[in-house]
């Protein structure tokens, strides 16, 4: 999870955001909006039907904060140098990160096993030939210097 933060404010950690002082703006529905319903209780939190609205809000500095998915809030920062900055919300707990679903996955008919064994085996061999590093450093070679930069861990 990644916070676009507006350049004024002091928020620097996800702590920080867990503040009666701070106001977060987040589009409804999704894990952003999950997560800070469940773990930023004492915010104020307001939820808005897309994502550019909630960048707005940050950028005009009507909202402290905006949650995303990492990547995102890095992209999103993109388009508001001069008023925002991004920050990695660094969720490492295992109990938080299942309990928010946080999972990458896609659906295959649990009855089609012969398609469920090729494509673990496929993802097995993928990630052990280094397959994951290969397409960051065709895809992802800018975003990932920024990370390196930044010393945020970067994750694919």
């Amino acid at each position: 999870m990644g916070a676009l933060v507006n350049i004024n404010s002091s928020i620097q950690t996800l702590d920080d955001l867990n503040n009666s002082n701070v106001t977060i703006a987040v589009q409804r529905g999704g894990t952003p909006h999950t997560f800070s319903e469940k773990y930023l209780t004492n915010a104020k939190v307001n939820t808005f039907d897309n994502r550019a609205v909630a960048t707005t809000e940050v950028a005009q500095g009507k909202a402290d904060a905006a949650i995303y998915l990492q990547h995102d809030a890095y992209n999103y920062q993109k388009q508001y140098p001069n008023t925002t900055r991004w920050i990695k919300l660094d969720i490492q707990d295992p109990d938080m990160l299942d309990d928010l679903g946080i999972n990458w996955g896609f659906a295959i008919n649990k009855n089609n096993t012969n398609l469920v064994i090729q494509v673990n085996e496929f993802l097995s061999n993928f990630k052990a030939e280094g397959g994951y590093e290969k397409l960051v450093n065709k895809h992802l070679t800018n975003e990932k210097a920024e990370f390196d930069e930044a010393g945020i861990d970067f994750f694919f």
